[in-house]
């Protein structure tokens, strides 16, 4: 060319795109419409966390709340320039602050819709508290236990989170912690002390979506106690992450009225405490922290097609998501196989038809599905038919399969 130019077809180079992360808590719109060029994304969904137990002026400690559930996933296929689905936030678990001074409640769910698939994850159990027996609460993560001595917290959901802490051994009242998403509850102590269980720790999610105002999420409470006749002091502090409440009368909340999990971290209420003044008193658990839900559409570099730029390389091997960059983005229709009809005898009425197979498709206007490489197809067959009986009055037909 007389200008010098490089002779052939034009390579058309594609802008640079940053990466993007969404933050959706109950103060904020729902919609999360995505870019144009995003593909694929990583989530976290953080259900509410479980209250912490509330105690009446009585011989126990509160158990602290559970984390809310936690549920990540990486690499969800999407399309870009659509709008996802439903984002729903769960509320932290309320407490009782009236006898009598029941355990606190549960968190709620939170989900979020891609496609045709809903992630949700479990709201966070309530610690143990009021009128005997004071047990957590099941969830997420699950509550600590206030009464009988050494009886175990509650449990967690799988991949969700973990156990509350057990009741200490004596009837000094040392309340266990609320489970993490990172390990259990601790349970409370003997006495004279360290004192109430310490809350699990939560997952620190700020290297997982940089620019997000959340950094840490889904820790437990820390357990109370009961001590009129001893110095403040005993509760057992939440864990440093994930938004976990202080118990009442700890190192780090001296009221016997127990902390509150953060706002929008899924974090378990503290258990209140009956401690200091020489007489027994009634303390309320904290509320648990509300949930919340996090979207990275990772970014690309300025690039030509089939260029890849070696930190890109990097940073897709290291998120799991390097291949299957040779996509189609499709419409489909998937029919499953029919039901058999029903068999019959000589005396007796004909047989029921058989039920259509069920089906799911994109079509009209629904998201499309990208797809690279081998995918495997299987057809469901037809249902068998019914045998009809040997003749006989008293005889009916056999159903139809599916």
């Amino acid at each position: 060319m007389a200008n010098g130019g490089i002779i052939g077809p034009v390579n058309t180079v594609n802008a640079a795109v940053s990466e993007t992360v969404t933050t959706v808590t109950s103060s904020t719109p729902s919609a999360v419409t995505l870019q144009p060029t995003t593909s694929i994304i990583n989530t976290i969904v953080v259900a509410g966390g479980g209250g912490g137990g509330s105690v009446a002026a009585s011989n126990i400690g509160g158990g602290g709340g559970g984390a809310g559930g936690v549920v990540q996933t990486n690499c969800i296929s999407v399309t870009g320039g659509t709008a996802l689905g439903a984002v729903v936030i769960g509320a932290g678990g309320a407490t009782d602050s009236s006898p009598p001074f029941a355990p606190g409640a549960s968190g709620v769910n939170s989900s979020l819709v891609v496609g045709c698939t809903t992630y949700t994850a479990t709201g966070g159990g309530g610690g143990g508290g009021g009128s005997s027996p004071n047990l957590g609460t099941t969830g997420g993560s699950g509550g600590g236990t206030a009464y009988p001595a050494t009886t175990a917290g509650a449990s967690g959901t799988a991949c969700q989170g973990n156990s509350g802490g057990a009741s200490g051994p004596t009837p000094a009242g040392f309340a266990g912690g609320g489970g993490g998403f990172s390990c259990a509850g601790a349970a409370g102590s003997a006495h004279p002390g360290p004192g109430g269980g310490v809350g699990g720790a939560g997952l620190n999610v700020a290297p997982l979506f940089p620019g997000s105002p959340i950094t840490s999420v889904a820790g437990g409470g820390g357990g109370g106690y009961y001590q009129p006749a001893v110095p403040s002091g005993l509760g057992g502090n939440a864990n440093p992450v994930g938004g976990g409440g202080d118990a009442g009368s700890s190192p780090n909340h001296a009221p016997n009225n127990a902390e509150a999990g953060t706002t929008n971290s899924g974090g378990g209420g503290g258990g209140a405490s009956s401690a200091g003044g020489g007489s027994p008193t009634s303390g309320d658990g904290g509320q648990g922290g509300s949930g919340v839900v996090v979207i990275k559409e990772p970014g690309s570099p300025k690039s030509a097609p089939g260029v890849w730029s070696m930190n890109t390389v990097y940073d897709l091997v290291k998120q799991g998501c390097w291949g299957g960059f040779n996509t189609a983005n499709v419409d489909y229709l998937v029919v499953a196989g029919g039901g058999g009809g029903g068999g019959t005898t000589a005396n007796t009425s004909g047989g029921g038809g058989g039920g259509a197979g069920g089906y799911r498709t994109s079509f009209p206007g629904g998201t499309k599905i990208n797809l690279s490489g081998t995918t495997n197809i299987t057809i469901g067959a037809g249902g068998a038919g019914g045998a009809g009986a040997p003749t006989s009055p008293d005889t009916k037909g056999v159903n139809g399969s599916s």
